[in-house]
């Protein structure tokens, strides 16, 4: 099932996220704040000019200039467990950075 896998920027914590998304280290107060996480694509593909919509509520603890988390799309419950599809041989377009500033 795609995923989007999301790395939260250096500074920011999760207050809150919508039901589509979960934390990837369940019961484990540190991750619940600092993530990463999961954040699940409807079906088995994700067709051309699909649009799914999740969120994920940041506060801002230390500011830090251009803090950079990122959001990839990854092809399993995480990515050291991801395994392209043969329909996809393009990963140049798989992922894009989050930036706070």
């Amino acid at each position: 099932m795609p995923t989007a896998w999301v790395t939260l920027p250096p500074g920011t914590t999760a207050v809150g996220r919508s039901a589509n998304c979960a934390l990837w280290q369940e019961n484990n107060p540190t991750a619940e704040a600092m993530g990463p996480y999961g954040c699940t694509l409807p079906g088995i593909i994700v067709p051309k000019g699909q649009v799914t919509n999740f969120a994920l509520t940041l506060r801002v603890g230390d500011v830090v200039t251009h803090a950079k988390g990122g959001v990839q799309l990854v092809w399993g419950p995480d990515p050291a467990d991801s395994h392209r599809p043969a329909f996809d041989p393009n990963s140049r377009n798989d992922s894009a950075v989050l930036t706070v500033n």
